[in-house]
């Protein structure tokens, strides 16, 4: 189906894109629509040239590294030569003096939480949810993606249905294993195939809380009895 684009400003906006925002994630939220577009569209028109100017000078240093590995490609490597090589064109800077970001109205999820930020193409939902389980982590995301389950994972960008069960299989092995509970049950009716995924989930959030709580709680109890613990007595958690 051919995308149907519309105007917004000075962008070129999707026409399902464009509904999305301002029918689902800006409502609630006390931007209106017109603040969304007029500021989206002065950060794109603002930011796009520099983007465009990062991209030559990463072009640039890349060639210049790519150079360098084919002129000393018989040669015995030396770490320092190379680093100061790096620093010359560029690719390695001098640290520099200590400082603070100050970019003001964030949410606490990236001012506030430590956490690897992925730049990735919107157009493929992969990519993108894949941003979102690095950001956040995802147990089945962090299995699904490396070679920790000994399996190939199919070269097509859509999901595999073998390598997912294999990655649930292995979650729920791990989670039963390392935080175990009694267990769960929800009815088919109201899950119905997206059950077991559900469950898992529950379980993991359920294990995850106790382990912060029994954490907390250890620490809470050190301060209070100077680091002794309290011998023979075992916290019901």
């Amino acid at each position: 189906m051919k995308e149907k684009f519309i105007k917004i400003n000075n962008l070129s906006v999707d026409k399902i894109l464009a509904d999305f925002i301002d029918n689902e994630l800006l409502p609630d939220t006390n931007i209106s629509p017109k603040k969304f577009w007029d500021g989206f569209d002065k950060v794109v028109h603002e930011l796009a040239p520099k983007n465009r100017q990062l991209l030559e000078i990463r072009e640039t240093i890349q060639k210049e590294i790519d150079l360098w590995h084919k002129k000393n490609k018989f040669e015995e490597f030396n770490l320092e030569d190379y680093k100061n090589f790096l620093k010359d064109i560029g690719y390695l800077k001098e640290e520099g003096p200590e400082f603070k970001i100050e970019t003001k109205n964030l949410d606490t999820e990236i001012s506030s939480i430590a956490g690897p930020q992925l730049v990735v193409p919107i157009m493929n939902a992969r990519y993108s949810l894949n941003a979102a389980n690095a950001r956040w982590m995802s147990l089945y995301d962090s299995l699904y993606g490396t070679d920790l389950i000994e399996s190939e994972e199919s070269g097509s960008e859509k999901y595999d249905p073998l390598r997912g069960e294999q990655v649930i299989n292995y979650a729920r092995d791990f989670l039963n294993k390392h935080f175990p509970i009694n267990g769960i049950e929800l009815g088919d009716e109201i899950l119905k195939e997206e059950k077991v995924i559900i469950q898992d989930l529950i379980t993991a959030a359920h294990n995850n809380a106790k382990s912060q709580l029994k954490s907390r709680t250890s620490e809470e109890i050190s301060k209070a009895t100077g680091g002794f613990g309290v011998p023979g007595f075992k916290w019901p958690l």
